[in-house]
């Protein structure tokens, strides 16, 4: 993910963890909300552009990956090799 488009007026709390480089993502805010973006703790790595109109047209575009979606285990641990009940695409399988 490159860009984020967010019309929130306070900016919403995002798990720390949850992307792999934040320096890489650009996210775009409503006029005079960039501040409150900068001063929220995970969004203030990410590079911060206020260029937002204030009105929601639609998605844009939607891209994904040709990467397998991953496996995991009831626990929710990457696992790929082990049988049992494992859960893919938010569906639970046995193997």
């Amino acid at each position: 993910m490159t860009d984020i488009y967010c019309y929130a007026t306070e900016a919403p709390w995002v798990n720390p963890n949850a992307f792999d480089h934040y320096e890489d993502i650009t996210i775009h805010v409503l006029p005079g909300y960039g501040k409150v973006y900068a001063e929220a703790e995970t969004w203030s790595q990410c590079n911060i552009v206020d260029d937002l109109g204030s009105e929601v047209v639609g998605v844009k575009s939607v891209s994904t990956s040709a990467a397998a979606a991953p496996v995991y285990d009831l626990q929710g641990r990457a696992n790929t090799n082990a049988g049992g009940i494992l859960i893919q695409h938010g569906k639970k399988t046995i193997k």
